[in-house]
């Protein structure tokens, strides 16, 4: 897990945050990070130096992060869970399984936002997030397999009811469409872990995934260099769905994500049809 040692205490304090929400499984968890979470106390940053004792504390529980009983390799029968949640400049997920009754972690990932990104309202940086996670990191694992998303924003949970006249969320909410998902709320006092990911983002070396490891797994490394090599075949197949009929996307949207007045709709079919400016701002947008 490549995460560079922090700069600060607010980078200490994430970092501990996200470790002491697995140290169930982590044995003598107090005795093994003592350094530091003595760094935590009132003026200790500033009078004492980060270490060799405080380093090699952090080197040892990224480890233990990536390891058994907290991590796990995936069971495709088993139903997937990712946690999203984002910050002013991140974006963090979790992507989970309930394997033998516990909780395990797949794979992490984080991603910096733009300028233009921090600049979107809490909703929209949420689902942002769920989009990410979804169509873009853990795509592989998602597609075709229902599973669960949980959120600290409760928005999230009816944005099929969203009032989007943004294109931008048009679009996001309609590459959501092929996966089959349902969004669950969960606290952001319980949220941790993406929570503290998508504000660490500033100090990971590099987003990492444990798919890179699993390529080496003897298990299931046949099995990513098939998924690999028909890359480009997702690619294009996503693509081709992109450029559908205008009366069908426009369809899937206003099921989505609109609830027309009745006086104003046009009937096509056995669905509801978008006005025509509104689906020429749907598919001519440039996508954000």
């Amino acid at each position: 897990m490549k995460i560079a040692p922090p700069k600060n205490l607010k980078e200490l304090q994430r970092f501990l945050g996200m470790i002491n929400y697995y140290r169930r499984f982590i044995k003598n968890f107090a005795a093994r990070t003592y350094n530091m979470r003595k760094m935590l106390k009132k003026g200790a940053w500033k009078e004492n130096r980060w270490g060799e004792e405080e380093q090699k504390e952090f080197e040892e529980m990224k480890k233990v992060l990536t390891e058994a009983p907290i991590m796990a390799y995936p069971d495709f029968s088993l139903p997937f869970i990712l946690e999203t949640d984002a910050s002013a400049k991140g974006i963090g997920a979790v992507l989970l399984q309930i394997q033998n009754g516990q909780e395990k972690v797949i794979a992490y990932a984080s991603k910096a936002l733009s300028e233009r990104e921090q600049r979107l309202t809490s909703t929209e940086m949420e689902l942002l997030g769920v989009k990410w996670a979804v169509t873009e990191k853990f795509r592989v694992y998602l597609l075709d397999k229902p599973f669960i998303i949980r959120s600290d924003h409760s928005a999230l949970q009816h944005h099929s009811t969203i009032k989007a006249h943004n294109p931008k969320l048009i679009r996001w909410i309609f590459k959501l469409t092929p996966f089959k998902y349902t969004i669950e709320y969960k606290e952001g006092s319980s949220n941790i872990v993406p929570d503290a990911l998508s504000r660490l983002h500033n100090i990971f070396e590099k987003t990492w995934d444990y798919v890179e490891n699993m390529q080496e797994d003897p298990r299931f490394g046949s099995i990513f260099k098939t998924l690999l090599a028909k890359k480009e075949d997702l690619l294009k197949e996503n693509e081709l769905q992109d450029k559908r009929e205008e009366v069908t996307v426009s369809k899937q949207i206003n099921g989505f994500i609109y609830t027309l007045a009745e006086d104003n709709r046009q009937l096509i079919g056995e669905g509801p049809l978008l006005p025509f400016d509104m689906r020429r701002i749907t598919l001519e947008s440039p996508e954000v």
